[in-house]
């Protein structure tokens, strides 16, 4: 009777000692689950941030911003689209005169990615008759936060009047652009208008000019 007990307890030794083992593995195994699953989150992560930084450099604005239910999507110029989490996004700052917008993340991290904003033309950008030689001329200077190209139009005079167009080739954060042909003594239109270097349209601005002054 007492080696069938001693035998009964030592077959139950083994399998609580197998069984201990093999809820080990499970843990120890559920745990690295959750550990590449967390690597992998942060990776993702990081490379997603990466891209979002590197369309600053390539000249690559974003042209719109989607707010949904668990992700804030993001469009740019060349048609990309990167999607961020929610849960990884503290707040977003857009600054529309300086074409920014700043990424702040909840790793305390933030990334900054250019913004279609608006274009910033007053009189002060110009100058009319700037080599005293023709009134009917002028000269546009202008800085854009990035880089692109401008194509202008002088509107015509009256409803069958004739517009005059010119884009120029400079792709640059600095532009001179000359105008020609306004008219005396009307209110003439001329039309500003921001393209990228495939001259796909990302902003204009129609600037008035009454007598010899210009005004928004």
């Amino acid at each position: 009777m007492n080696r069938i007990s001693h035998k009964f307890n030592a077959m139950n030794r083994i399998i609580t000692l197998f069984l201990s083992l093999g809820l080990g593995l499970v843990i120890v195994s559920c745990s690295n689950k959750d550990e590449i699953n967390s690597l992998k989150k942060k990776i993702d992560f990081d490379e997603t941030k990466l891209s979002l930084s590197n369309t600053k450099d390539q000249n690559n604005p974003i042209s719109k911003i989607d707010y949904l239910v668990n992700t804030t999507q993001l469009t740019f110029e060349d048609g990309t689209i990167i999607s961020l989490d929610n849960n990884q996004i503290d707040h977003i700052e857009v600054d529309s005169i300086n074409w920014l917008t700043t990424f702040h993340f909840t790793d305390n991290s933030t990334v900054t990615s250019y913004f279609i904003g608006n274009l910033a033309i007053s009189n002060s950008n110009i100058l009319l008759d700037p080599y005293e030689k023709n009134p009917l001329a002028a000269i546009a200077r202008i800085e854009t936060p990035i880089k692109g190209l401008f194509k202008i139009i002088v509107h015509g005079k009256g409803v069958g009047g004739i517009s005059i167009s010119k884009t120029f080739d400079d792709f640059t954060n600095s532009h001179e652009i000359p105008i020609l042909g306004l008219y005396q003594d009307y209110t003439n239109q001329v039309e500003f208008i921001f393209m990228n270097q495939q001259e796909v349209v990302r902003t204009s601005k129609i600037i008035t000019r009454t007598g010899w002054r210009l005004s928004c």
